[in-house]
């Protein structure tokens, strides 16, 4: 919870999936917004109820695990004061290969592998709701694929990072290939490259 420390971020929306296993050592904060769940609403469901619960006109999504330098988010705010078109901008797996530019935010190297996680910001009014049909491991390609259509997206080059409680994460090659024929079907309906 490091991010409610920064000044740059306004409030913090926690979705809590399973409150009989989330911690209970989680800080009162003006900033926290905790949502709890009796049932497990997946992650794509969990961003969509996010960004109607957010404040701010940008939003950050990211692993309640991940570890990086929190920096970032002074950049971020700079970066996109200075960038007028922008879609999506931050850490996803595809990034490169599907046009985005590279950004490198003048950040101190940390002590984090660069490893898996998700980190990634969106203008709130960009938004796109990830339909329900959307495969739990494709909710980010969807989102940064459609806003590809309407803006530049841009890929955080130099930022190490990790997801160290990561029960998932770590082994989604094999759910991935699992759900690909589901994604290009997806693909072909909503007019999106693969």
């Amino acid at each position: 919870m490091q991010c409610l420390q920064n000044p740059h971020v306004s409030d913090c929306v926690l979705i809590d999936n399973d409150h009989a296993h989330a911690p209970d050592n989680l800080p009162a904060h003006h900033k926290l917004n905790r949502i709890n769940y009796n049932t497990n609403l997946f992650v794509n469901p969990s961003w969509n109820l996010g960004v109607y619960e957010a404040k701010s006109p940008i939003m950050c999504f990211q692993n309640d695990d991940i570890q990086f330098d929190t920096h970032i988010y002074d950049h971020v705010v700079q970066f996109t004061q200075h960038t007028p078109n922008w879609g999506m901008l931050g850490l996803l797996r595809d990034a490169c290969a599907h046009g985005a530019q590279g950004v490198h935010m003048p950040l101190a190297q940390q002590q984090f592998p660069n490893g898996v996680g998700r980190l990634f910001f969106v203008q709130r009014q960009n938004w796109i709701d990830i339909p329900a049909e959307i495969p739990i491991n494709y909710g980010d390609f969807f989102q940064w694929r459609m806003q590809a259509k309407r803006q530049d997206n841009y890929f955080i080059c130099n930022l190490p990072h990790d997801t160290p409680d990561s029960q998932t994460s770590r082994f989604f090659t094999h759910v991935y290939a699992q759900e690909s024929e589901q994604w290009l079907q997806i693909c072909d309906k909503y007019g999106i490259d693969s």
